[in-house]
């Protein structure tokens, strides 16, 4: 299955001119990210919560000979009803930027100052200045498979077998020649065989023929078993702690269900800051305070960690602690690193924008 791409993709961004003595951020209230001649505007990210399921869809198709399956081949509890049903394999969390409207801000630029390279996502989240972010990756979800157990068994049948005029009769000269293959085995990997091959290669290929064989007769008596993987993903974007909030249901016969869908169990998501999560100004409030004075420098996030569980009534799924910007606090990086005589490089989390590398 092709990787699908979790984190942010990179916009070219033009090198324009900075201040050359400081960098002087302030709130943009136009909420248009990017760069031009008079600055550059960009967002602060916060973090999505990625739920991934992986769901194995079981389709059963009972053999022709199922009935006989005790009988002849010794194989107890074999079906003879087809079952179509889920089984939730497993779950894992993932993490994904998105622009935060709240910390939305602006770098005026100067003709008489040094020129950075500033680097947004396609979101406009800043993800560095001077330099490249070496930290933009692939996330690789579960595979997606479908594995397909059945084989054409006339391909294997011999001609009495073709001939049989009932199944009780098939069953017989099924099993008869089931057993056949098994002593031929035997025999290739003792060496006992009048029909042994010269090398090894000749072996594996031998004993491989013999199992396809096995198995395509077997198919008659246990019939055959698909198993269809998929995933499917639910996004939640916290904004405060949450307490058992249903995500998604798991139903045996229907499988992932959506939340209110009662004819799945419920899935449950609890997110949970370690501290305090800050005081929010209200927006209108924030946007007039901010509008109010510049910031001397660059701002990044201090992230809060966070503990994240899902989980069922009778099972825990996942229990992981990240970092998350929206439950923590903004910080400036002073404008003293960026005067002229100075290459300061900043790279910042692509994914919870917090400060990872300075370089002067």
């Amino acid at each position: 299955m092709k990787k699908h791409l979790h984190i942010i993709r990179l916009l070219s961004c033009a090198v324009l001119c900075l201040s050359a003595s400081t960098i002087n951020a302030q709130y943009a209230t136009d909420y248009v990210p990017g760069v031009s001649s008079e600055g550059a505007v960009y967002f602060l990210p916060k973090t999505a919560v990625d739920v991934t399921f992986t769901i194995t869809k079981v389709t059963y198709t009972p053999g022709d000979l199922c009935k006989y399956a005790d009988r002849y081949m010794h194989l107890s509890n074999v079906s003879d009803k087809e079952d179509v049903h889920f089984e939730l394999t497993s779950v894992t969390l993932s993490y994904a930027p998105l622009a935060d409207e709240s910390k939305c801000y602006r770098i005026p630029f100067n003709t008489k100052s040094v020129a950075p390279n500033v680097m947004l996502s396609s979101e406009g989240t800043l993800l560095a200045i001077n330099t490249d972010n070496p930290y933009l990756e692939e996330v690789a979800l579960p595979e997606e498979t479908k594995t397909e157990n059945a084989i054409d068994t006339r391909t294997y049948m011999t001609e009495d077998m073709l001939m049989a005029g009932s199944k009780a009769k098939l069953a017989e000269l099924a099993a008869g020649q089931i057993y056949e293959i098994r002593e031929s085995r035997n025999a290739l990997m003792k060496g006992e065989s009048e029909y042994m091959p010269s090398d090894g290669a000749g072996l594996k290929i031998m004993t491989e023929n013999l199992n396809l064989q096995e198995k395509a007769l077997l198919q008659l008596f246990e019939g055959v078993t698909e198993r269809e993987v998929f995933n499917k993903t639910v996004r939640i974007v916290p904004d405060d702690n949450i307490s058992k909030k249903i995500i998604a249901r798991f139903s045996h016969k229907l499988g992932l269900v959506d939340s209110d869908d009662l004819a799945g169990s419920p899935i449950f998501l609890d997110v949970k800051c370690q501290k305090e999560i800050p005081l929010r100004i209200n927006p209108t409030e924030q946007a007039t305070r901010a509008r109010a004075r510049r910031y001397e420098g660059l701002l990044y996030n201090l992230p809060a960690k966070t503990d994240m569980k899902v989980y069922s009534s009778n099972r825990t799924y996942i229990e992981s602690t990240t970092s998350l910007p929206q439950f923590g606090e903004t910080e400036i990086l002073s404008s003293r690193l960026f005067r002229k005589q100075n290459n300061t490089k900043v790279i910042l989390d692509p994914i919870n924008g917090a400060l990872l590398k300075v370089e002067e």
